[in-house]
């Protein structure tokens, strides 16, 4: 893979071992615990909704605040084309993020109907005025993670028409998800499509869906020889300690003890009361490291406070129950 660094170079990013923005997840309580573990190259927060985050107190807010040791942090922006994105940077900058990245991939109906994520990339006027204007005010790394658009006869042209406007507007960087707008996580992610985009753009692609760790790229190295970076996504949830096993596959895991941090972690930033949601989502996909994990899903799943997840997953984890290797996604409809 090809060593990617920003056009100052003051923030380089290399190698290129990237975890995912996923909503409810990397708040800076999960980014705290992956640091804990290490081995990645940058973490992106959750979206971020500039209207929003200017109103946050970035030093309090568990999605905005970035602490020392999470290392580099990506900020990922829901932009709409009517943003004041000057406003914007002037909360965010002081934050040295080591990127922005531009969310034009993200199919959620709040964020399609505020003009963002995949409705961005749809409107071509709209998506080169947000790059232009975010370059204008950041002269640092600036990424954009897209899908592949509508899923329609010859979509390559509509595709490959916005990745010119990309290139022109002043971005650094492309992830892709290989996926259509609209499939959420339905069918897999076309992999093979990573050398098609690295053939057909001048910037460096980053690759992103459905990769588990070294293995997916073991099985088919061709499709990943031209990306610049890997992006790792609902896995990392899975495995927290997933960047540091990149090359150390023997890495012996404490799993309760992973566990039982990222409850304080959780705690520590958001409070009993707003821990409740994250800690069950986290534990949703934790559980896939065990063979009957449905089991410790199904009994914290209806919890009623944090500290009555706690003792179910306690419980369930104290007695040593199989492990699953390696464990797999759970299916989402």
């Amino acid at each position: 893979m090809q060593v990617l660094k920003d056009k100052a170079a003051t923030t380089p990013i290399s190698p290129t071992l990237l975890c995912a923005p996923m909503a409810g997840v990397t708040n800076s309580a999960f980014r705290r615990l992956l640091a804990d573990f290490g081995g990645y190259s940058a973490i992106y927060t959750e979206l971020l909704a500039g209207r929003q985050m200017v109103h946050e107190d970035a030093g309090k807010s568990p999605y905005i605040k970035r602490r020392a040791e999470e290392g580099k942090v990506i900020y990922q922006l829901l932009l709409t084309g009517q943003d004041s994105i000057p406003r914007i940077m002037d909360h965010l900058l002081p934050l040295n993020p080591a990127a922005i990245d531009i969310n034009c991939g993200c199919g959620g109906k709040y964020v399609r109907q505020a003009g963002g994520g995949v409705a961005l990339f749809e409107n071509r006027g709209n998506l080169a005025k947000v790059i232009k204007d975010v370059r204008r005010e950041y002269a640092g790394l600036l990424m954009l993670k897209i899908r592949l658009g509508r899923e329609v006869p010859d979509w390559q042209k509509p595709f490959l028409e916005r990745i010119r406007i990309i290139e022109d507007s002043g971005a650094d960087v492309i992830t892709l998800h290989p996926r259509f707008a609209g499939q959420h996580m339905k069918r897999g992610a076309k992999h093979e499509l990573f050398s098609w985009l690295a053939d057909n753009t001048r910037l460096p692609v980053i690759a992103n869906g459905d990769i588990l760790g070294p293995a997916t790229i073991a099985r088919n190295p061709r499709h990943f020889e031209k990306t610049a970076g890997i992006m790792v996504g609902r896995m990392a949830i899975i495995c927290p300690w997933l960047f540091a096993a990149w090359d150390n596959p023997g890495l012996k895991v404490d799993h309760l003890k992973t566990w039982l941090r990222f409850y304080d972690y959780l705690l520590e930033d958001f409070g009993e009361k707003d821990a409740l949601g994250p800690l069950k989502l986290f534990t949703k996909y934790y559980a896939q490291n065990y063979a009957f994990g449905h089991i410790l899903y199904t009994a914290t799943r209806s919890a009623p406070t944090v500290q009555a997840l706690r003792e179910q997953a306690i419980r369930f984890m104290s007695a040593q129950p199989a492990m699953t290797e390696p464990p797999t996604l759970p299916v989402i409809y």
